[in-house]
């Protein structure tokens, strides 16, 4: 679930990915484990998550649409675990 709109950060981020530097749209995340999740401003399949013991993962086809819907999710990391990982390809970022 998003914490309130106050706690957002603002404007594009940019994370390294084996591809070279990727700008996402992040959205931070009121979770136990995510810290947040980010969605690439082109428009790209590519869905990043950041957890809170820094680790930082690419999954790669996942739409827009479907990392908004994680972002509202009563419990983002159980959509993790059941939409997102048994689906897509995951790379280790950090």
């Amino acid at each position: 679930m998003p914490l309130d709109e106050s706690w957002e950060p603002k404007g594009e981020h940019v994370v390294i990915t084996e591809d070279g530097p990727v700008k996402l749209n992040i959205r931070r995340l009121d979770s136990s484990n995510i810290d947040w999740i980010g969605w690439p401003v082109s428009g790209e399949s590519l869905m990043v998550v950041n957890f809170k013991d820094g680790s930082r993962y690419g999954y790669v086809g996942v739409s827009r649409q479907r990392a908004v819907a994680m972002a509202y999710a009563w419990s983002s990391g159980s959509y993790l675990a059941m939409y997102i990982k048994p689906f897509y390809k995951v790379y280790q970022l950090r």
